[in-house]
């Protein structure tokens, strides 16, 4: 039945239409680094844009199956900015200069960057869309899908934030907002080695949720619950050594930033 559906297409169809896609752990550090933020948290979203297709089978509205053919941008990381240090001027006309010096050889691979203002609204400034065209245009990525993402802190009346918002817009002439998804952690593991490659660093995350849900499955078997520590030890360790190393690398970057300032 597959095959003969699949030599039944013959046809192609270009959507235009495009969309983000970010993992659950990145938007979960996003956040995280922009939690007690009492001033303007800026960064790099680091990631890339890949071709997609998928065939559509035929329906009520569709006569004859298609390939759809689309793109999809994947944010894979981030890279914060140093609160002490802009890469900008008051008009916000960037210095490619700054940028180079903390990207490196990671520029090539920046498909935008993010913001979390002190106040509320989604309102774009004429310095923020000063910042996005200058940027944009350092990189290789098509104008069209460099996209800011304005991180949105909604807080009570004690000052302490109740939830986070994340909206991204790309800038043709004017600035859209684009749609986006947050990946389900639990079904990581069962996408193929096409995400593992586009997330290597959701790996341990991914394989620890499912072990998770395979444990609460068996609870009602003692002998079971008993190697809960054993399972959730070693990969907590590693995942923990993991963001260690990160965390050290970019104290590293913000060091020579200090010492060459």
């Amino acid at each position: 039945m597959t095959q003969s559906t699949s030599s039944a297409v013959t046809e192609d169809y270009i959507d235009d239409n495009w969309s983000v896609s970010i993992a659950p752990v990145t938007i979960s550090l996003l956040t995280f680094d922009t939690l007690k933020a009492d001033y303007f948290k800026e960064g790099f979203l680091i990631g890339e844009l890949k071709e997609m297709s998928e065939v559509v089978p035929i329906s009520d509205d569709v006569k004859k199956p298609y390939i759809r053919r689309y793109k999809t941008l994947y944010i894979k990381s981030f890279l914060p900015w140093p609160t002490f240090l802009r890469f900008y001027d008051g008009y916000g006309r960037v210095v490619p200069e700054k940028v180079a010096s903390l990207l490196g050889d990671l520029l090539p691979n920046v498909v935008g960057w993010y913001r979390c203002r002190p106040f509320p609204g989604t309102m774009i400034t004429n310095r923020e869309t000063m910042i996005q065209q200058h940027l944009r245009s350092l990189v290789p990525l098509l104008p069209k899908y460099f996209v800011f993402c304005l991180v949105i802190k909604n807080e009570a009346e004690n000052g302490n934030p109740l939830s986070f918002d994340h909206k991204f817009f790309n800038y043709d002439s004017r600035f859209e907002l684009v749609s986006h998804k947050i990946l389900n952690l639990l079904s990581i593991c069962l996408v193929g080695d096409e995400f593992l490659q586009l997330y290597p660093g959701v790996v341990n995350a991914a394989e620890l949720g499912v072990g998770v849900q395979e444990i609460i499955s068996e609870l009602k078997n003692r002998k079971k619950m008993r190697k809960m520590p054993l399972f959730f030890d070693p990969r907590l360790n590693q995942i923990a050594e993991e963001l260690l190393s990160v965390e050290l690398e970019a104290n590293r970057l913000e060091n020579e930033l200090r010492r060459t300032r």
